[in-house]
């Protein structure tokens, strides 16, 4: 739900940027709606749509702990917050440490895999 607005706007802003030009080259050989869509338009809109989900799941761990940290009484945001309040900084260091190895595991295990299938045809 945090991220709606990114993958949005980062989705508006492909669209805004799919060459006219190319449309209209496949309405004058009648390609269908369908072939447009899936060999023009996903294709100029898939680099807008991969960096709108690098930032929304970064946004979202963070509004996550955040939330945790306010307004619960455990969880990492609440554990991070009460080494912080009792100045154990080895613990404060340690959950910061666990939160950006989340986020890198998260980056290279799960996105930047999905990047490399989905965008094969890059490296033709």
């Amino acid at each position: 739900m945090v991220g709606t607005p990114i993958v949005a706007l980062n989705t508006w802003e492909g669209l805004k940027g799919v060459d006219r030009l190319l449309v209209e080259m496949t309405r004058t050989v009648n390609a269908s709606r369908s072939m447009t869509f899936r060999h023009l338009t996903l294709p100029s809109i898939l680099p807008y749509l991969l960096a709108a989900v690098r930032v929304m799941v970064g946004f979202s761990w963070k509004v996550s702990v955040l939330a945790e940290l306010i307004t619960g009484n455990r969880g990492i945001g609440q554990a991070l917050f009460d080494a912080w309040e009792k100045a154990r900084i080895a613990q404060v260091f340690g959950w910061t440490v666990w939160l950006v190895g989340l986020m890198f595991a998260t980056e290279y295990l799960l996105i930047r895999p999905l990047e490399l299938r989905m965008t094969r045809w890059r490296r033709a």
